[in-house]
């Protein structure tokens, strides 16, 4: 392994959803509270909006008086 390789190994992370390759710096780190405690998880932007958006109706609903 070159050590141009290695810098790219080394300044890009994994997707945990598309597996896409992306910047470090681009990347949004994901952190979930879960009960086996907290997990982070890298994402691309686009797969970012994609949580946030899933994490906001979960919290609609677990903040909904009427249920």
């Amino acid at each position: 392994m070159s050590w141009l390789d290695k810098f790219k190994k080394a300044s890009t992370t994994e997707c945990f959803y598309c597996y896409e390759k992306v910047d470090k710096k681009t990347a949004f780190s994901v952190k979930l509270n879960t009960a086996e405690g907290q997990h982070i998880i890298k994402a691309c932007p686009k797969c970012a909006d994609e949580v946030n958006e899933v994490l906001k109706a979960i919290e609609e609903v677990k903040n909904d008086p009427t249920l």
